[in-house]
């Protein structure tokens, strides 16, 4: 049997949506501060349902090359941004 290993071969992330997701969001100032306005504010898992959320109440359903946002994706985005976030709380 072979055993399952986890293939973060899409720089980094572990599907080409999750990197894509997390590529528009560094891209997108708006995007990047609500992003991390509500990790600061609600934490890591009510931040990701408060921007999922939003983004599908704005209409907002994928990336504009047609990649979905999803829990996953957003989650994924977050974990990268997590030293950002942390710095700016200590500095507040």
């Amino acid at each position: 049997m072979e055993s399952k290993k986890k293939d973060y071969s899409c720089n980094g992330f572990r599907s080409k949506a999750e990197w894509n997701v997390h590529s528009w969001v560094q891209q997108d100032k708006s995007l990047k501060d609500m992003f991390l306005s509500y990790a600061r504010s609600y934490g890591m898992e009510r931040a990701i349902l408060a921007i999922l959320n939003d983004l599908h109440d704005s209409g907002t359903f994928r990336t504009p090359d047609g990649f979905k946002f999803t829990s996953s994706a957003i989650r994924q985005s977050l974990r990268r941004m997590r030293d950002v976030i942390h710095s700016n709380q200590r500095s507040s």
